[in-house]
């Protein structure tokens, strides 16, 4: 809470003590009245008009020496009032103190030359010695005391008319003077309900300062809240841009991805064509396997003859060797056959290994792009649903 809502929050706490001592006083319930303007003095003690009446109710309740003290503190804080000084006096000549309440009522008098009753109160208590300053000023209207022998009058007329004028006199003393206690009464509950609506405006200050903060925080949290959003959509531009990016590198991929796959299908096609070749040579080498028997066949079957005719011409001879020579060369191209089967039934296998090999790697790839691209396809569902909100 601020200073000044604290000072507001105090002030109003006294006010209502005030007003709670006021109603006790007006109710003549003089130990609470006691009470509740004690307490506001302990919280504001700069306040002379309760001191005087907090004065009032401990003087009412019979705690004469300690309404004295009040009295004392009330001029100390206001030294300009005769009126305090009035109750001063009547204070201490109720506790006995003629003399100190006879100062009281000359310096009431000093502050208010015009204050007769005052004046013919120093006369009643046998204090005479104010009275040249009173004729002085000629401040007395009609009320003339007896000051010397000569003065003095043996008319019982007029002794009496005195004595009624005298009784009159004190009789509109006490009503000027209760009229003087409601009137300081009704201002003093003036004072408390000015005190009230000044608290009340401090108040209401107090609370539009806070509304006044509170709308500021409210501003200060909206501006926050739109620059976050506007740094939010920063990052989703950011994200979008980087997605973008990452889709034209998976169609770049899939390109890669398709031109694996149509080279693959290439080197199929030639491992397809090597196998074609070797089956042709193969059905090649088992033909020439099957005349080599043949051969080898029909020259036992020679070598059979011969050895029946040994007599046989020279002819036979040369055409054995013939046959023989004639097997030997399809035996080394039987050879040369099989080796050259065998490497591309070798090099047809090893093709073969590659394109599964590159097969399987070419859709593990093609697996990860998708997944890939759907991972990137629900980010960006998620941006565009967070731009949207």
């Amino acid at each position: 809470m601020t200073l000044f809502g604290r000072l507001s929050e105090k002030k109003n706490r006294v006010a209502a003590i005030i007003a709670r001592g006021d109603a006790a006083r007006d109710q003549q319930d003089w130990s609470t009245a006691i009470s509740a303007y004690r307490d506001s003095l302990d919280k504001d003690p700069e306040r002379p008009g309760i001191w005087v009446q907090y004065a009032h109710v401990l003087k009412e309740n019979g705690q004469v020496g300690e309404a004295i003290a009040a009295y004392r503190q009330a001029i100390g804080k206001r030294p300009g009032d005769a009126e305090t000084y009035v109750h001063l006096a009547h204070a201490l000549k109720r506790q006995g103190n003629i003399s100190e309440a006879a100062g009281a009522l000359e310096q009431a008098v000093s502050l208010n030359p015009s204050d007769i009753e005052s004046v013919e109160e120093l006369h009643a208590i046998g204090h005479p010695a104010t009275l040249d300053r009173v004729k002085s000023s000629g401040n007395f209207d009609g009320f003339r005391p007896a000051t010397a022998e000569s003065d003095r009058t043996t008319d019982p007329f007029e002794l009496i008319s005195l004595k009624t004028r005298f009784a009159e006199l004190e009789t509109e003393k006490r009503a000027s003077h209760d009229r003087w206690l409601e009137q300081q009464a009704e201002i003093e509950k003036l004072r408390a309900r000015s005190n009230q609506q000044q608290a009340e405006i401090e108040k209401r200050h107090s609370q539009s300062a806070q509304q006044q903060v509170e709308f500021e925080k409210l501003q200060a949290r909206s501006r926050q809240q739109q620059a976050e959003i506007e740094e939010q959509q920063v990052q989703s531009a950011r994200r979008l841009a980087e997605n973008e990016k990452l889709q034209i590198k998976s169609g770049k991929q899939q390109v890669e991805i398709e031109k694996w796959q149509a080279e693959s299908a290439q080197k199929q096609t030639q491992v397809e064509k090597l196998s074609s070749q070797s089956e042709w040579r193969k059905a090649e080498l088992e033909k020439r396997q099957a005349q080599a028997k043949e051969q080898l066949a029909e020259i036992e079957n020679l070598q059979f003859a011969l050895k029946k005719q040994e007599g046989a011409t020279s002819a036979g001879t040369l055409r054995l060797a013939a046959l023989q020579k004639q097997h030997s060369d399809i035996e080394q191209e039987n050879d040369v056959l099989g080796e050259q089967i065998r490497g591309q039934q070798a090099e047809i296998e090893a093709q073969r290994k590659a394109l599964e090999e590159q097969t399987v790697s070419s859709a593990a790839q093609q697996k990860a792009l998708e997944s890939e691209r759907d991972t990137f396809s629900a980010q960006v569902e998620k941006l565009r649903a967070e731009i949207d909100t």
